[in-house]
C-alpha cells in the first residue's frame, strides 16, 4: 500500500512541518514540496539506520587509523566514507532546510556534520573528492576531457569541472612527504573529536526514529 501526502497530513508527528512549510510556500503545498515531505517520512527509517552504519564505519576507520594501525585496505574505505559525511549525509538535511525547520534531535548531528567539513580548506574538500572518485570510478572525467568520436572525426569535447584537480591532489600530498597514508592519518587526527562526537549523536538519533 502506498502512502500519499494526504496520509502524511493525517500523522501528527508532521503537523509542524506542515504548518511550516504551507507558511513559506502557500496553501495547498507545491507538488515538489509535497514529495519532500513524502520522501522525508517514508525514507525517515531507513535514512537512520544507513546513516548509523555509516557512522560506525566511520568511526572505526578514523580511530584506526589514528592511532597508526591502519592497513593498507583501510585508506581507500577512509576517503569513500569521509566524503559520504561530506555530501550525502550533509545534503540528507537539504531537505528538511527546503521546508523550513531541521527535527530538534537531529540538529546537533547537522552541526556537527558542518563542522566537519568546515575544518578542511575548499583544496582539502576536493583533495577528498578527489582521492573517493578515484577509488570508485575507472573513469574521473570531472578533471580529464571527454571527447565524442564518430565517424573517426572529434564530434564534441567535453571540457573538465576541475581542471586543476591532479595538481591539487598532487600538492597536498607533496605537504605530507609524498604519502597519501600520511594525508589520511593527519585528516583523521584533525576530525577525530568531532567523528566520535558524531557517532554518540547519530547513535542516540536513533533511538528516536
Amino acid at each position: 500500500m502506498s502512502i500519499t501526502f494526504e496520509d502524511i497530513k493525517m500523522d501528527p508527528s508532521q503537523k509542524l512541518y506542515i504548518e511550516l512549510a504551507e507558511k513559506k510556500y502557500g496553501t495547498p503545498l507545491p507538488a515538489e514540496i509535497q514529495q519532500i515531505m513524502l520522501e522525508i517520512s517514508t525514507k525517515a527509517v531507513e535514512r537512520t539506520e544507513q546513516r548509523l552504519r555509516w557512522t560506525r564505519l566511520m568511526y572505526n576507520l578514523t580511530k584506526k587509523i589514528n592511532s597508526r594501525k591502519g592497513i593498507d585496505s583501510d585508506f581507500p574505505l577512509f576517503w569513500i566514507y569521509l566524503y559520504g559525511l561530506l555530501t550525502e549525509m550533509l545534503s540528507d538535511f537539504d531537505l528538511y532546510l527546503k521546508i523550513g525547520k531541521i527535527p530538534d534531535f537531529l540538529q546537533p548531528i547537522y552541526i556537527t556534520l558542518y563542522n566537519i567539513k568546515s575544518s578542511f580548506s575548499d583544496g582539502e574538500v576536493r583533495f577528498i573528492k578527489f582521492m573517493r572518485h578515484n577509488h570508485v570510478h575507472l573513469h574521473l572525467d570531472y578533471y580529464w576531457s571527454k571527447t565524442t568520436i564518430q565517424n573517426e572525426l572529434i564530434v564534441k569535447v567535453k571540457t573538465p569541472t576541475e581542471i586543476d584537480a591532479r595538481d591539487n591532489t598532487e600538492r597536498i600530498i607533496k605537504d605530507h612527504n609524498n604519502s597519501q597514508n600520511q594525508v589520511a592519518c593527519d585528516f583523521a587526527r584533525q576530525i577525530s573529536v568531532n567523528v566520535n562526537l558524531l557517532y554518540d549523536q547519530v547513535s542516540e538519533a536513533t533511538k528516536i526514529v
